[in-house]
């Protein structure tokens, strides 16, 4: 989880740093909205959504509930429109888990994220 957080993190700082290069006056909001834009554009999705990219690990499980509670649901929705991952629902006794399966083309985000 930390080379997600420090990634994630590195990500950030780029923005910030190159749009800040371009415009002094940029403030880290504005690079954040400008990262985000980015993302979508080049991997159709955005920010956020990259973020479940890097919890999809065999074995993992997220509670479906939380998720949905967090507004975080069309996230992994717009990655598995992009192709990104397959979402599959498993039924619990504390109620349904949700398993995010990398695809081959999601494999290949997070292996050209996660660098050498």
């Amino acid at each position: 989880m930390n080379y997600q957080r420090n990634l994630l993190v590195l990500l950030i700082a780029t923005a910030c740093l190159s749009c800040s290069a371009a415009t002094p006056s940029t403030t880290p909001g504005k690079a954040a909205q400008t990262l985000n834009a980015q993302s979508k554009t080049s991997l159709g999705v955005g920010i956020r959504a990259l973020a479940f990219l890097f919890e999809a690990e065999p074995g993992t499980y997220l509670a479906k509930r939380s998720v949905s509670l967090q507004a975080n649901w069309h996230h992994l929705v717009a990655l598995k429109k992009a192709g990104y991952v397959e979402i599959h629902t498993v039924p619990s006794a504390e109620g349904d888990l949700v398993q995010i399966v990398l695809t081959d083309k999601g494999q290949a985000v997070v292996s050209e994220l996660q660098g050498p």
